[in-house]
């Protein structure tokens, strides 16, 4: 494997790179005859050369860009593109991520396969190249011998049947933009970071009420699960594929999975997600690697308040088959800090903890941007630890996991007011109860009421919290 990767170009403010390429059957067999040292192929050098240049003229390239290189070629005739891919750490030796953080990976391209990545998306390709090689979410490395993902029919079969491929549909890039699906909950998430509110109102204002929209997505490293799609007709498709293809709302033939986790994925990643309106019922659907959200002309229209606002919402289904989809925005670096926290947290648990315990789960209700203005994100943060470990050591004990043994979750909505008032709500998911503790709820609203309530400068903020009941052997 060659294995490239600069050192540099963040000066640049652009992120490193890395290029790990396989050896090709001449170089290998070299290496494999103890011939002498073979040199690795300098086309990458003269391309990082070239990107470091437009880096510095502020023509800086970012994650899901395609790079084509038109009617020249790069290592191989048939090499006409680069993708730069997101990081994804587990993929690449300790080393390599070291040497070049934060960066971004390359990822060769056949010709048509630059066609299918610029009409569809980088992750549509970059989750194909992940089947073939078998390897989630896709391959580090770039083989220039490996078979095109298109098979015989080529690119045309994939966009001439695609939604995202469709004239006059636009399309609509915010970096960083995520799309999750969560079978365990009926639900489609769309994550939005706030850097890309002003793009999104400014892109969405300009486009026709009536037209549908397609907001492309990342790849998220949070997922465990990610949606794929192959045209129908192409090769190296299962009969069950084949019908998943086609639209019918069959997930699982169709992901492609971490190690070890098979279909038992508690979040899925999509490519996209797109809105149609003027339909006569609220719906969300799988539609090839991403979702459909059917909207009637009402629900539309407040949705773009929302998407131009920058608020969150919830679209509820108003039919038994379609699922409900989120839209939430979230500060990255917040999201980031908080991964960091609770893979911390894990660690530390891992030992003292049945893993397949289920986990508490928090929701907060307030737009991303009132709650940056109104509350210090560290100390909710710590508040609402606090709460979590406060309660779930009085649902631990062995009384309540039997009287409640059948209950699932306790479901808890909280209002923090700028004068210190708590208003407290609780309840209980998906069932409630048939004989609860008669103090039950009095006795979980005087534990929450006994922590130090959050400071808040204005107004108030609102979040939920589902806490389980431990499950006793």
């Amino acid at each position: 494997m060659w294995a490239y990767v600069t050192e540099g170009m963040l000066a640049c403010k652009q992120a490193e790179m890395v290029l790990l390429l396989k050896l090709d059957s001449t170089e290998l067999a070299a290496v494999e005859s103890g011939e002498k040292e073979q040199e690795p192929p300098a086309a990458p050098l003269t391309l990082f050369r070239a990107l470091w240049v437009g880096a510095a003229a502020k023509q800086v390239v970012g994650e899901g860009h395609v790079h084509d290189f038109g009617a020249a070629s790069f290592l191989l005739p048939s090499i006409s593109g680069i993708m730069f891919q997101t990081p994804v750490a587990f993929l690449l030796p300790a080393e390599i991520v070291a040497a070049a953080t934060p960066y971004l990976l390359l990822l060769t391209l056949f010709r048509e396969e630059v066609s299918l990545a610029k009409a569809c998306g980088a992750t549509r390709v970059a989750t194909l190249l992940g089947k073939q090689a078998s390897n989630f979410p896709y391959p580090p490395w770039s083989d220039r011998e490996r078979p095109t993902i298109l098979g015989s029919s080529g690119a045309e079969s994939y966009t001439s049947s695609s939604l995202l491929a469709k004239p006059g549909v636009p399309h609509i890039h915010i970096a960083g933009a995520l799309v999750q699906y969560c079978p365990s909950a009926g639900k489609v998430t769309l994550l939005i970071p706030q850097h890309g509110v002003d793009k999104l109102a400014k892109e969405l204002n300009a486009i026709p009420e009536h037209q549908i929209v397609v907001l492309r997505a990342y790849y998220d490293s949070e997922v465990d699960g990610q949606l794929i799609w192959q045209a129908p007709g192409t090769t190296s498709t299962t009969p069950e594929e084949e019908q998943a293809n086609t639209g019918s709302g069959q997930l699982v033939p169709t992901n492609i999975f971490k190690s070890g986790k098979d279909s038992e994925c508690t979040i899925i990643g999509a490519n996209f997600i797109a809105f149609t309106p003027q339909k006569p019922e609220d719906e969300t659907i799988p539609e090839e690697d991403g979702f459909v959200v059917l909207l009637s002309n009402s629900s539309w229209g407040l949705l773009r308040r929302c998407l131009v606002a920058g608020s969150n919402c919830l679209i509820q289904s108003d039919t038994t088959r379609g699922l409900n989809t989120q839209v939430t925005f979230f500060d990255q670096e917040e999201r980031q800090r908080e991964r960091e926290r609770a893979e911390a947290e894990e660690e530390e648990a891992e030992a003292a903890h049945d893993p397949h315990q289920p986990k508490p789960e928090m929701m907060i209700m307030t737009p991303q941007k009132e709650l940056r203005e109104r509350v210090d994100m560290q100390e909710l943060a710590e508040y609402a630890q606090d709460i979590i470990s406060s309660v779930m050591q009085y649902l631990s004990k062995p009384s309540i996991c039997q009287e409640l043994a059948d209950t699932g979750d306790v479901a808890m909505q909280c209002e923090v007011f700028h004068d210190g008032k708590l208003e407290i709500k609780i309840g209980f998911r998906p069932n409630e109860p048939k004989s609860p503790p008669a103090d039950f709820k009095s006795t979980i609203e005087a534990i929450v009421r006994m922590e130090d309530t959050v400071k808040v400068a204005h107004s108030s903020i609102q979040f939920q919290m589902y806490l389980p009941i431990p499950k006793r052997a």
